[in-house]
């Protein structure tokens, strides 16, 4: 994969509101005005990975990658406008990667905090395992995390918002979806999209899908 080899930065924005400041600084990244180049990100976060070539496909055929619209419609975007990329279902940044699963992705995917560690970017150790034991707790346990929005769940959007940190670990948990479906491009977007329990269950019907999940599928062009 080819992709240009320094992050461009350009200063054409300003945020006068310091409710935008605020949200661009949590992002984890240093200037809300600064515009980060989509291709250094994946060069970025797909660097030394062991990804799938149809991975590596999906993520970067933009305007078909599995992106969020805003991303795939610009070359650049803003920090701002990155870090408040998230749907109505606490799925957050570029990939749309869920709180929960960002803490305990399963299928041998590494957690956000060592996607972080292995990218350079800081977080509080303390918060961080304060997350993990209650994701590790269960459902409820995410729920109210979730609903009280409090410092741990905080730390953990704030993470998503840097966009490798994000790349880096939806490309890893999708690439391991798609190593244990064998290679079904299919059943691992579902399970992506949808979850592992509907990847799991699906029986070939796209017709018992979420409008979503088939939406989906069909932006990939599957």
């Amino acid at each position: 994969l080819e992709r240009a080899a320094n992050i461009e930065y350009k200063n054409t924005q300003t945020y006068q509101n310091e409710e935008e400041i605020q949200a661009a600084q949590d992002s984890l990244l240093s200037n809300p005005n600064e515009e980060i180049s989509i291709d250094s990100v994946f060069k970025t976060a797909f660097e030394n990975q062991p990804l799938n070539p149809t991975t590596v496909k999906l993520f970067t055929d933009n305007p078909d990658g599995m992106t969020l619209p805003d991303v795939e419609s610009s070359s650049s975007l803003s920090i701002f406008n990155r870090s408040k990329s998230r749907s109505n279902h606490d799925a957050h940044g570029i990939t749309q990667v869920k709180v929960s699963t960002a803490i305990q992705p399963g299928y041998n995917t590494p957690n956000i905090f060592k996607v972080a560690d292995s990218l350079g970017v800081p977080y509080d150790e303390k918060l961080a395992q304060e997350a993990i034991a209650i994701t590790a707790k269960g459902a409820a346990s995410q729920d109210k995390m979730t609903k009280e929005e409090g410092p741990a769940w905080q730390q953990v959007v704030d993470l998503l918002r840097n966009p490798e940190v994000n790349v880096r670990l939806g490309a890893l948990y999708f690439n391991n979806l798609l190593e244990h479906y064998d290679n079904d491009p299919v059943r691992a977007i579902i399970s992506y999209n949808a979850g592992p329990v509907t990847g799991n269950s699906f029986t070939g019907d796209r017709s018992e899908l979420l409008k979503q999940t088939q939406d989906y599928l069909s932006k990939m062009g599957l």
